[in-house]
């Protein structure tokens, strides 16, 4: 405890050093951006949990690493599309979260669960065991599978992007070697057809470039009439953006559900698709 309060004067001091006068000097001297690193990296020693509360619903994350400290504080300009998950969730709702990564998403639509369940897929295994603490520590009733949402079943690389615990740029790739891990891909359709798992009501889709191979993998579930609404981030370079969006939303409408971009950031766009005829 004592260690802890120490660290908390040195972050209390040197947060008055980069807000004063001392950070026109550093901003001069190029010394800012190993300020503010200093500062997190106190912050993160220091914070044992962090609370994120957005529309009312609160949920309590733990934080040992500098991207999840960044993602829990900026939640990565998702505010819009949770506040609209928030809405189009029930109580008794099944919700599948794609690409969960240390449980944003999952903890905080998990508070409005009532009588429903989270099902949460994360393929990094330190994101997923994260995950699942994250779950237990916020009481949501949730199943985790370590598993790469895709088109076909498998094994295929991933190619992670270093930084630790929260890190969200971790990626399918086509080749393995360098920073790539083997991780297991499966059709949602296949693992829903099982009975492992039961059919959802609301999906969130993250899952960095994939998008297509996880729709196409899950078209039957699209057609249930039970599966409302869907959230999907839509992740391209500039070159093929309009191509790629253009793509997902055709999917998506030939399964009955009317689409909008609901919010963006740069080149990526969260595509929020409704059943047609259900509001």
């Amino acid at each position: 405890m004592e260690y802890r309060n120490h660290l908390r004067k040195g972050l209390d001091l040197l947060r008055d050093i980069y807000t004063g006068p001392f950070r026109r000097i550093s901003q001069g001297l190029g010394l800012e951006e190993h300020l503010r690193g200093l500062n997190e990296c106190l912050e993160v020693a220091v914070t044992k949990t962090q609370t994120v509360t957005i529309e009312g619903i609160s949920a309590e994350f733990h934080v040992t690493t500098r991207p999840e400290l960044w993602r829990l504080r900026a939640l990565n300009n998702e505010r819009e599309v949770l506040t609209r998950l928030f809405a189009d969730v029930r109580p008794d709702d099944v919700f599948f979260d794609v690409g969960a990564n240390i449980g944003t998403h999952s903890c905080l639509v998990g508070q409005q669960l009532v009588d429903g369940s989270v099902v949460a897929f994360e393929p990094h295994p330190n994101n997923a065991q994260r995950l699942k603490e994250n779950l237990s520590l916020n009481d949501v009733r949730a199943t985790v599978f370590e598993y790469a949402i895709s088109n076909k079943n498998g094994q295929q690389p991933l190619r992670v992007d270093e930084g630790g615990i929260g890190q969200g740029k971790h990626m399918l790739s086509e080749t393995s070697g360098g920073n790539t891990i083997e991780v297991a891909t499966i059709r949602l359709d296949d693992l829903v057809k099982s009975g492992d798992i039961p059919q959802p009501d609301v999906i969130k889709i993250d899952v960095e470039g994939a998008e297509l191979d996880a729709l196409r993998g899950m078209t039957g579930t699209l057609r249930q009439s039970s599966c409302r609404s869907i959230i999907c981030e839509i992740h391209s370079s500039q070159n093929e953006d309009s191509e790629h969006i253009r793509e997902v939303t055709e999917l998506l409408e030939s399964h009955s559900y009317d689409t909008d971009v609901i919010a963006e950031r740069g080149t990526e766009k969260f595509v929020h698709a409704q059943r047609k005829g259900d509001t």
